[in-house]
């Protein structure tokens, strides 16, 4: 059974069923009507980049230990920057490849390509809130990919350099 799961951040989704049926959108109108939707919302009270390390792991925001970009120290008033790096859990996509399926994994907000994978990963290349620069699994993918399509015409202020928040997220 082949599987494909699309995840859209920041899109509003009765906007676009009305632009599908409205046909504006033939494309998400042939995925409404073929496949499945699930609703995913941010936990109340939290950070709304919480939800992507919340999905990819399946772990709640206490255990994934990202809320924020930025999180008031326990106890104090204090502020802290917070990284991505510190994400805890494992991706899912990471178990069904150690399960012996093939994965493609494009753009996961929060995600850094991996070192091992059955399939491919290109992480963030045209994502919001880069953390670990333009990367990729197997590694030369990234460089294969800018060759042919070129840097992401948003996102394209020095994509390789590791660091929090890239200058054109904001």
């Amino acid at each position: 059974m082949r599987v494909v799961l699309l995840g859209f951040d920041a899109m509003d989704p009765e906007i676009v069923r009305a632009m599908a049926a409205e046909g504006r959108l033939p494309a998400f109108a042939a995925l409404l009507e073929s496949g499945a939707t699930c609703p995913v919302r941010n936990p109340v009270g939290l950070f709304v980049g919480t939800l992507w390390s919340t999905f990819f792991t399946a772990r709640s925001a206490a255990r994934t230990g990202f809320h924020c970009w930025e999180e008031i120290v326990p106890g104090s008033y204090e502020r802290r920057l917070t990284t991505a790096d510190s994400i805890q859990g494992t991706p899912f996509w990471e178990t069904l490849s150690d399960a012996g399926r093939r994965v493609a994994v494009l753009d996961v907000p929060h995600s850094r390509a991996g070192t091992r994978l059955n399939g491919v990963q290109l992480s963030e290349w045209g994502c919001h809130d880069r953390h670990f620069g333009l990367r990729s699994f197997p590694p030369q993918r990234a460089k294969a990919t800018v060759e042919r399509l070129g840097l992401h015409p948003v996102l394209g202020a020095d994509p390789w350099s590791v660091r929090e928040w890239a200058p054109d997220d904001y």
